[in-house]
């Protein structure tokens, strides 16, 4: 489990820690074990990463391969499957460079696109695309792990 400095504001690394019995690791690079960085170990330590919810700028970054985080770096070299549930704020899912980044994530074999669903902006009340449920999120972890590595989930054969 892991929190950027945004979502410290939501939630708390004690409350996750208590809940899910996990350390939570943070999103910079100031970590004990020098000799293991922090993107080194969530890329082989986990079976699965999950992005919720991804903003439009941890979306736009690894879309174009910016490893500049170590969440972010963590997702680019890690061949385990990699969940992204996008977060858009209202209108933004309109513009071609976002549909861009989007099509170039869900190309990549590994990572999976939980799309957003239509439902009212908190932020001006008019119907707009809201990230996904967890529920939808959980689901498509537990398929992409169940998957045969050869055929991931949502992929043709």
């Amino acid at each position: 489990m892991g929190l950027t400095a945004s979502a410290h504001r939501f939630v708390s690394a004690t409350a996750l820690t208590a809940l899910t019995g996990r350390e939570v690791v943070d999103n910079t690079w100031t970590r004990g074990d020098v000799l293991r960085p922090v993107h080194t170990a969530i890329a082989a330590d986990h079976e699965a990463i999950a992005v919720y919810s991804a903003s439009v700028a941890f979306l736009s970054s690894l879309a174009g391969g910016l490893g500049n985080s170590p969440f972010l770096l963590a997702a680019l070299g890690t061949p385990a499957p990699v969940l992204l549930a996008p977060s858009l704020p209202p209108g933004v899912g309109d513009s071609p460079i976002i549909r861009d980044s989007l099509a170039r994530l869900a190309a990549v074999p590994n990572y999976h696109l939980v799309q957003p669903k239509k439902g009212k902006s908190r932020s001006t009340g008019a119907e707009a695309d809201t990230v996904a449920p967890m529920w939808e999120i959980i689901g498509t972890l537990e398929a992409s792990l169940a998957a045969p590595q050869d055929r991931p989930v949502g992929r043709a054969a």
